[in-house]
């Protein structure tokens, strides 16, 4: 085994490692225990109203961001309403706290427990 590769064996081992402590479920799921799961934080949804106050913007923007990839939705049925995750909600918020998104407010919304 060449260096590179027991470098890139270790890179990847800790990003396992990540994942495996930050989602026991998905070390129940490897060990046979769940057959299938999905991690809590993967599937907060809020409606695209919740998400523009959060935001400080109309909903037509939500719109927007989403069709740009800033935003990530879910179609729920029967109807398919959009519906807005948390986590990209709250990495919206912390991406303009940053600075990165120059055309909106700074100060739009607090993070979503």
């Amino acid at each position: 085994m060449e260096i590179s590769e027991l470098r890139e064996a270790v890179e990847l081992a800790k990003e396992l490692k990540e994942i495996l402590t930050e989602t026991p479920e998905v070390a129940n799921f490897l060990n046979g225990k769940m057959e299938a799961f999905v991690p809590e934080t993967s599937y907060r949804l809020m409606t695209v109203s919740e998400a523009a106050k959060a935001l400080c913007v109309n909903k037509n923007r939500i719109g927007e961001y989403v069709r740009q990839g800033l935003l990530e939705c879910i179609y729920t049925p029967p109807a398919s309403h959009m519906k807005i995750t948390v986590r990209s909600v709250n990495s919206f918020i912390a991406r303009c706290r940053k600075g990165e998104f120059e055309s909106v407010s700074r100060s739009a919304g607090e993070e979503l427990a």
